[in-house]
């Protein structure tokens, strides 16, 4: 299902949705085409209303819902065939980039480096946005990357091996299946990487295991880095997740536990078990554990020293986008988000100092020095010195990026 969005920057809603019956020039109960709306608020008299601005459709319907940019003058959609869109307030394609497979949910954008992530069924894909210095113009954009989520199966002790051996031990020789992994989610975007939960499982099909929706067995959230795409941390997952990954200000990642398809799997290989008299309980709670509910949060246990650098670089670079957004357009609602967002980062830089010093990965001495740029930074930001602050942001960054006296 899509949401609406809203523009903060103007009086405008955007959403994507399926036409009516008709619009396909045939009243068969299938509507063949969707489409992205503009409905600005208006006023009359004492009543306010929507009033449709301009609409643009497209073959197939869409998935997502509208991911609109800081400014306000372009949103990102992506249709049923895998082809992202770029859409500008007049309802125009501005550019239009084919993916390769339905993107699911919404498009992730990050404000900082022009960055637009896709989530298809198999993995995530990065896109980067060429713009121009004018505001409202954009050129062509292209795919970087794309992940291979089979790798976060491998960091953990080479799961994926494991469970290839496991399958083919309970699931009958004459079921065809295949061992797949796939994306679960939408991306979540941090300041330094994005995150994304896969599935390790299996499909089932007479012909050949090709055609159906992935059976996740074995989930895993994965921390990728933003440049290169590769998995930089893969952490086992207590449950599936069909909601989207939240950060919060200390660094820490939650997620919403719903076994939506393992409730159902779990069930299927229960049944299995009962027909091929597979006593092995403990395998199978190992393949397919009990589902859970609740919430589920990831923290930092060590590296504390990278996760300071890093907040502190990525401070330095939220602020450098504040200031060339401002320039360009004043103090719009993407601005003081980046403001905000500046502020978060400076004191997750200094939490995760002093937990470097506690874990002897930085000596108190080196902390101090740091937590004193840091403060004359976060002053500096109270009282709008965007410039002074981002001086000493960028001094914070350069010197936790080296390490010659931050260790004992």
């Amino acid at each position: 299902s899509n949401y609406f969005s809203i523009d903060p920057n103007s009086n405008s809603i955007w959403l994507a949705s399926t036409l009516d019956d008709q619009a396909d020039g045939v009243s068969d109960g299938i509507a063949d085409f969707g489409g992205l709306f503009r409905y600005d608020l208006t006023r009359n008299n004492d009543r306010i209303q929507l009033e449709k601005v301009c609409e643009k459709r497209f073959k197939g319907g869409s998935a997502s819902t509208p991911t609109i940019r800081a400014d306000g003058q372009r949103v990102y959609v992506a249709d049923s065939f895998g082809q992202v869109l770029s859409i500008d307030r007049n309802c125009q394609v501005r550019w239009q980039l084919d993916v390769g497979e339905q993107v699911i949910g919404s498009l992730s954008l990050s404000s900082v480096g022009n960055e637009l992530y896709a989530s298809t069924g198999s993995s995530v894909k990065k896109i980067l946005i060429n713009r121009s210095n004018a505001a409202d113009q954009h050129s062509p954009a292209s795919i970087v990357w794309e992940a291979d989520l089979t790798q976060g199966f491998r960091l953990n002790g080479n799961v994926f091996n494991r469970f290839v051996s496991l399958i083919n031990q309970i699931i009958p020789q004459d079921i065809p299946y295949l061992i797949d992994v796939s994306n679960l989610q939408i991306t979540g975007v941090s300041d330094n990487g994005i995150m994304i939960q896969s599935g390790l499982g299996v499909r089932f099909d007479e012909e050949g295991a090709t055609a159906t929706q992935l059976a996740p067995l074995i989930i895993s959230t994965n921390f990728i880095d933003r440049q290169t795409g590769k998995i930089v941390n893969s952490t086992p997952a207590k449950e599936e997740s069909i909601a989207v990954i939240t950060t919060a200000p200390n660094g820490s990642v939650y997620t919403g536990n719903s076994p939506i398809r393992r409730a159902f799997i779990r069930g299927v290989v229960l049944k299995i078990k009962e027909q091929t008299h597979l006593n092995n309980t403990a395998l199978l709670d190992y393949l397919v554990p009990p589902v859970a509910g609740g919430v589920s949060r990831f923290y930092a246990t060590n590296k504390f020293d990278l996760f300071a650098r890093d907040a502190s670089c990525s401070a330095n670079s939220r602020l450098d986008n504040a200031i060339n957004n401002y320039q360009s357009g004043g103090f719009a609602p993407g601005v003081y988000l980046d403001y905000l967002t500046t502020l978060s980062l400076i004191k997750q830089s200094q939490g995760a100092l002093d937990s470097a010093v506690e874990h002897k990965e930085m000596t108190r001495f080196y902390a101090d020095i740091q937590h004193r740029k840091l403060n004359h930074a976060y002053t500096a930001l109270l009282q709008y010195d965007y410039i002074g602050a981002e001086k000493l942001l960028s001094k914070s960054c350069d010197s936790l990026k080296s390490t010659r006296w931050s260790f004992k």
